[in-house]
């Protein structure tokens, strides 16, 4: 695998940078989607294979001194599911922290990674506690949409994320391109950077840094 380096001087991260906490979405990140056709494989998601260069990307992320690796974040059904994301992580030599599932919820997903990066887990809890760190909360995720819905409900419903959610970085896993973007999802709340794939993992983290 060949990381590339920042497309331009203005990528590179500052001198001083906040810390960085970050989950890693499992299907369609970590590993590929099964096709439309393969019914089977979509039910079960059984046999699915890694995502292009996601096991030296994860490694990556495991090694910059910035980046607090918080684990694997799905909305697979944990009483489903659990069992056998566990097993496909551990076959595929992943090593991560932990393995999040939320249970078919975004909302809970951006939630428990908010929470878990503060150290108030398990998700909506209503138990907030300030973060001295003041760390960046970074969700790489492939369902764009979702999840930018998901951060606007959240604020709508749960004002107590507000300050969270002032930190917190989608970066939009997206090999086609369709969200090339980099900005703000609400506003003043949220940012979202996109990367095509795990090869550019470094420069769209840098990318992240300049927030």
């Amino acid at each position: 695998m060949t990381i590339e380096g920042p497309p331009n001087p203005h990528n590179a991260p500052r001198a001083k940078v906040r810390p960085i906490a970050m989950g890693v979405d499992i299907d369609g990140v970590t590993f590929k989607k099964a096709a439309a056709w393969d019914i089977p494989r979509r039910a079960t998601k059984m046999g699915l294979p890694l995502e292009e260069g996601a096991r030296e990307g994860l490694a990556y992320l495991g090694s910059q001194p910035d980046v607090h690796m918080l684990g694997l974040y799905t909305v697979r059904p944990k009483w489903l599911r659990e069992g056998q994301t566990r097993r496909q992580v551990r076959r595929h030599g992943l090593e991560v922290p932990q393995i999040v599932h939320t249970t078919n919820s975004s909302v809970e997903k951006i939630a428990r990674l908010l929470d878990d990066a503060e150290g108030a887990g398990p998700g909506l809890s209503g138990q907030r506690i300030v973060n001295h760190q003041r760390e960046q909360v970074v969700l790489q995720d492939d369902s764009v949409d979702k999840v930018i819905a998901a951060a606007e409900e959240l604020l709508r419903t749960s004002p107590e994320y507000e300050d969270a959610l002032s930190r917190f970085t989608l970066l939009a896993y997206d090999p086609k391109q369709r969200h090339r973007v980099h900005g703000t999802i609400l506003p003043g709340i949220a940012h979202i950077v996109s990367v095509q794939s795990w090869h550019n993992i470094d420069s769209a983290m840098n990318m992240v840094r300049t927030f």
